[in-house]
């Protein structure tokens, strides 16, 4: 039992209706309720209060993946040893406030990969993370899920998780990827050559024909000398 006034009396002796005010706590260990409220009493009562203890209502309401800080494209492959960041938001539609829920990472159906813990208040939503540095190659499951205690302790606890899927590449495709640049830059390398033959093949060929033509136009005026000498020549021959 508890007291409560039902009214007081003002200094004019008037009598004046009390708003009483309450608070309860109740404790889980895991979880706890805690309430206020003002109500009037009026004559003996039993005061009697509901609360959602439902556990099973909590869930996962959405998961985001973010690669090294940017959110995960869709058919990202992403690189070995990236941070893989899994953006969690848990709806408690509930009443009680949760003092730690533990959020437990599972890749490809194996545990221990990373945990984290957060605490869940009543009647709200909360936003955590959980982090992974991909230290596994290949097309992986992302399982999160978390345990939520039932209040009643029967045994009956709640599991709720989700999985996200990603790949993360391995050594071969990171070889691949860099045997694929030595390729490309040797075909550089070679057409750059043949560019640098071709081009100087080029200008020797243009020289040898300009020297061709000057010695042909040598021998040309050579031999017009020629024949201008040879008719002088002979007048002198006469002459003498």
């Amino acid at each position: 039992w508890n007291w409560a006034k039902q009214f007081e009396v003002n200094s004019e002796g008037q009598m004046v209706n009390h708003i009483a005010n309450f608070s309860s706590y109740l404790n889980f260990y895991f979880a706890y309720i805690e309430d206020e409220w003002e109500q009037q009493i009026t004559a003996n009562t039993d005061i009697v209060r509901s609360y959602n203890m439902n556990s099973s209502s909590v869930r996962y309401n959405s998961a985001i993946l973010f690669v090294d800080g940017v959110p995960l494209a869709s058919g990202q492959i992403v690189p070995k040893w990236s941070e893989i960041n899994i953006s969690v938001v848990i709806d408690n539609p509930t009443d009680m406030n949760f003092n730690n829920l533990y959020l437990d990472l599972a890749v490809n159906g194996e545990p221990g990969f990373a945990r984290t813990s957060l605490k869940l208040p009543a009647g709200n939503s909360h936003r955590t993370n959980l982090t992974w540095m991909a230290s596994v190659e290949g097309p992986l499951s992302l399982g999160v899920s978390t345990v939520v205690v039932d209040y009643s302790g029967n045994l009956t606890d709640t599991t709720i998780s989700f999985s996200k899927f990603v790949e993360v590449e391995g050594s071969a495709t990171t070889f691949k990827t860099s045997g694929s640049w030595v390729a490309l830059l040797a075909v550089f390398i070679v057409l750059s050559l043949c560019s640098y033959i071709i081009y100087f093949g080029f200008e020797e060929d243009t020289e040898s024909l300009d020297t061709e033509v000057k010695e042909d136009t040598e021998v040309e005026e050579d031999e017009h000398l020629r024949e201008l000498a040879l008719p002088q020549e002979t007048e002198e021959e006469k002459e003498n």
